[in-house]
């Protein structure tokens, strides 16, 4: 909470999208996306123009990364 938001340079991140990782994870809750009209204000945000979100709320899409559980170290 007191360091400022950074992206790791290995990972290729979109603008968009850390615009959109900055704006929900604000310090100030008030500043945050979505505080003013909730997942609407989300949904508006540039890097959800690609997606059809009713494909998206319907569970339709097929993520392009599917994580191993089991391949996860928990020791």
């Amino acid at each position: 909470m007191s360091e400022d938001l950074t992206f790791p340079d290995n990972v290729k991140l979109s603008s968009e999208l850390k615009n959109l990782l900055r704006g929900l994870l604000e310090k100030h809750p008030m500043n945050r996306t979505g505080v003013k009209s909730g997942i609407k204000e989300i949904f508006m945000h540039p890097w959800f123009k690609k997606i059809n979100l009713k494909d998206l709320i319907d569970k339709k899409l097929t993520p392009h990364i599917i994580p191993d559980m089991l391949a996860f170290n928990f020791d």
